[in-house]
């Protein structure tokens, strides 16, 4: 059964093909000299085209260890940007899940806000508990936790249950006070703001990227990468 062609076996394989031609350049010469004392001009002329072929693998060796070494680089630099794209992805899911579900609670809030208060004191507590809202959106049980136990969370920190229960006791709140004012309608000159007005159910986010696997983990035994050209 092949082995994968790893970088380290692969150094290893072009280190003893460097270390042979070393050795192949050395006896020739070796070689040259003893054919140089003996008068030996075809010996001499023969061990010189072998010093010289040896010569020119050892500079071939070298030119592939520095391309190998550049496609090692290269595939490791692919790695990396196919991991920093793969975790943006995931960045960007939660970004988008918890703006998602965000919106869900707060057009659950600006119609809770709005029918409990009139215009300048829904604004007042708009101020106040979008923030809250906002600082929520980034704790680490903010998707898990239904929409509604964030909107009775928020509505017990602000007390609009309070204010609930004097409207059920016949309380009238400053909202409909304004509006009975008004003939049932809310007055010309204050309408409700857009950024306290719920809003339409925004679109389900998009669903979550597959997990990144680096593409040596995909081999079955018996495989070995082909990016590198070996």
């Amino acid at each position: 059964m092949a082995e994968a062609l790893t970088p380290e076996r692969m150094d290893a394989a072009l280190a003893r093909v460097l270390d042979a031609c070393v050795e192949g350049v050395e006896l020739a010469r070796g070689l040259m000299a003893h054919a140089a004392e003996g008068q030996d001009i075809e010996g001499f002329e023969r061990c010189g085209r072998t010093a010289n072929a040896f010569a020119r693998t050892v500079g071939q060796v070298v030119i592939l260890k520095q391309r190998f070494d550049r496609e090692q680089a290269e595939l490791a630099a692919g790695v990396r940007r196919e991991a920093d794209a793969a975790e943006a992805r995931v960045r960007k899911a939660d970004r988008d899940a918890r703006e998602h579900h965000r919106k869900r609670v707060d057009n659950r809030l600006a119609r809770l806000v709005w029918g409990r208060f009139g215009q300048v004191e829904a604004l007042d507590v708009w101020e106040d508990l979008e923030p809250r809202l906002a600082e929520l959106a980034h704790d680490d049980d903010f998707l898990a936790t239904p929409v509604e136990e964030l909107v009775q969370r928020l509505a017990d920190e602000f007390g609009l249950e309070d204010e609930a229960s004097n409207d059920a006791d016949g309380e009238a709140s400053p909202a409909q006070a304004s509006s009975e004012a008004a003939g049932g309608s809310a007055p010309a000159d204050e309408p409700p703001p857009a950024a306290i007005l719920p809003g339409p159910e925004p679109p389900p986010p998009e669903p979550w990227p597959e997990p990144y696997i680096p593409p040596w983990e995909k081999l079955r035994p018996g495989q070995i990468m082909r990016d590198s050209g070996w």
